[in-house]
């Protein structure tokens, strides 16, 4: 359906003098609502970026790195920060945002290999933990059906 240009400028006239209202009278509200847009904008970008990034099959089980933090080896390997921090010899509380892989290698002595064969370990324990509770809740579901016959 096209629009006829008086009908256009109508409408860009109705914006306007909204936004000129709001503006005028309702300053500090108008300012908090864009502030808050752009919040949303910013933490929507962020997630929408990580989501396609690791799903990305190149990024995800990659040799590890001495620039990689924690944090990127957790989300490239699928291992949970609780499961994977102790194998690097990190305390989960810690701040580790900017700590790298080649630090966390020279602290400890070990080469990047090393951890590597650490994560790879901690990753396969948490899958079979992962499929585990999921055998589990069959066997629980078969139960419970058992149970109601």
């Amino acid at each position: 359906m096209a629009h006829s240009g008086r009908q256009v400028a109508a409408l860009w006239d109705g914006w306007m003098g909204f936004l000129t209202y709001l503006w005028t009278r309702q300053r500090w509200p108008f300012l908090a609502f864009i502030g808050c847009f752009a919040a949303l904008l910013w933490v929507g970008g962020q997630f929408l970026a990580s989501f396609l990034y690791f799903n990305d099959p190149a990024h995800r089980n990659q040799t590890l790195e001495a620039w990689m933090t924690p944090r990127y080896v957790s989300l490239s390997y699928d291992v949970p920060p609780e499961r994977l921090f102790p194998v690097l010899g990190l305390d989960h509380e810690g701040p580790h945002r900017k700590v790298r892989l080649g630090e966390i290698a020279l602290e400890q002595g070990v080469t990047l290999e090393e951890l590597q064969a650490r994560v790879l370990a901690a990753k396969a324990a948490h899958e079979a933990a992962r499929e585990l509770r999921k055998r589990l809740e069959e066997l629980e579901d078969r139960i419970d059906e058992l149970d109601d016959d």
